[in-house]
């Protein structure tokens, strides 16, 4: 009996030894290029590697205790989503690196789009909306005739805003450009009713047209969610269409503006004409640039500065005597100017969004204390714009040099001198091995010797 206890006991602690030394075997998650943790869908688009995979989602690599690499892809398939492991080694991870045409070495973590974090902006982006103008303008549309009607009505649309949401979406991923996608689809969706509205009735002034902007606005949101969802598009992907749509709602409204129309069915034509314009050129962008999230914030930030200044211009040189045309066409041409501007920028500078909002909110604050210095020193309209540009500007400049600067900082340590050595070429060369270098196709230990260096 003792005996067997004993046996009992022993074979406990080797097992406790067993389970211990394979909790301490675990794989850990390693970066795959510098300080890249994971390889996004934009990131991917770059490399060859990854072609296979046409519903990639992401790619993460892990080290083995042994150091041995394996990666690990999801992709969507069918609808569904499928986890796929493949052995690397460190040649197959250096031509990943090479292929991933980075702007610079800072971890686009913004990208990120494999989770269900989208589910709470979502959540949040449709409360907003329903407070700021769904329960008021639904209500509103029908006349309500009492303040007690038009009172419980907002207060059930409100509260409608978020629990429809919050049970609509229990199933299934939210990424965060699905919501993103949803959030400018419904504010876009809110001019393109009105106008629509007006368009079909003549007049802007109606409680119709609110009407029309709620269902135009949930559509489009809808529609913004799906299609995001439909060709796996990120967070900054449906803010470059989101924007364009924005800003060719405005160009929209400008243009009969510059020939004086009194139509408001003018009006209404051309913002939705307009705007349908920039959601397409902001959609073929994306997929050209493959802008960050920050780099959309900072093409928005040049064009308000491209906005501003001619209108500035403008009115210090013909002062009360320029026309419509005048002011409006300057605006809109040094808009689209300081647009381009933007998208010439962050095509050689990739901004995360910590650098867009960091840039767009020095922006900002520069214009307030352009706005404050003349205010205090009691100038005129014509002086107080250019401060308030002066602001804008310098404020732009400011935080920009300050982004750039760290990027520098972060990425450059003096010279960076690396020298790898591949004994297993010497194999290749005793063996007399070619090789023939296939695009798309990695050539292994073909190096007997590497330098690298970067100043």
């Amino acid at each position: 009996m003792l005996k067997k206890s004993v046996l009992i006991f022993i074979s406990g602690v080797i097992g406790l030894m067993i389970c211990s030394g394979a909790l301490e075997a675990q794989e850990v998650q390693v970066p795959v290029c510098d300080k890249i943790q994971v390889i996004t869908p934009s990131m991917a688009a770059e490399i060859d590697f990854f072609s296979a995979y046409p519903g990639f989602q992401q790619a993460t690599v892990y080290q083995t205790p042994d150091s041995l690499l394996f990666i690990e892809i999801l992709y969507q398939k069918d609808g569904s989503i499928i986890r796929e492991r493949k052995p690397m080694n460190s040649e197959d991870i250096n031509l990943i690196c090479a292929q991933l045409k980075l702007k610079d070495a800072v971890e686009v973590v913004d990208d990120i789009d494999f989770d269900r974090d989208g589910r709470r902006k979502l959540i949040a982006s449709t409360m907003a909306y329903s407070l700021a103008y769904y329960a008021w303008a639904i209500p509103a549309s029908f006349d309500a005739k009492s303040d007690q009607a038009y009172t419980g009505s907002y207060l059930l649309l409100a509260s409608a805003g978020f629990f429809v949401p919050l049970m609509a979406t229990q199933k299934g991923d939210i990424t965060n450009g699905m919501a993103k996608g949803y959030t400018y689809g419904c504010f876009l969706g809110i001019g393109h009713g009105i106008s629509l509205g007006a368009l079909l009735t003549g007049d802007f002034d109606n409680s119709f047209n609110l009407g029309v902007g709620v269902l135009a606005s949930i559509g489009e949101g809808l529609g913004g969610l799906y299609y995001a969802r439909k060709h796996q598009f990120n967070r900054a992907h449906m803010r470059t269409i989101g924007s364009m749509g924005t800003w060719g709602l405005g160009y929209g409204l400008g243009i009969p503006a510059m020939a004086e129309s009194d139509e408001p069915a003018a009006y209404a034509a051309s913002s939705i004409a307009v705007s349908a314009i920039g959601i397409f050129a902001g959609d073929r962008l994306a997929r050209k640039f493959k802008p960050a999230d920050g780099d959309v914030t900072v093409i928005n930030a040049m064009g308000i500065i491209g906005g501003a200044v001619p209108l500035t211009l403008i009115s210090t040189i013909f002062d009360e005597s320029g026309s419509p045309a005048l002011y409006v066409g300057g605006a809109i041409l040094g808009s689209l100017s300081g647009l381009t501007l933007g998208y010439r920028k962050t095509s050689m500078i990739n901004y995360s969004r910590s650098d867009g909002n960091l840039i767009i909110l020095g922006e900002v604050a520069g214009g307030l204390i352009g706005a404050g210095v003349a205010t205090l020193l009691q100038t005129d309209g014509t002086s107080g714009a250019w401060f308030i540009c002066a602001g804008l500007v310098g404020g732009f400049l400011i935080s920009d040099s300050m982004v750039l600067k760290r990027k520098r900082e972060s990425n450059t340590t003096g010279m960076n001198l690396s020298f790898d050595f591949n004994p297993m070429a010497f194999q290749n060369i005793l063996e007399k091995k070619s090789f023939a270098i296939q695009p798309g196709k990695p050539v292994l230990n073909a190096d007997l010797a590497k330098i690298t260096w970067r100043l």
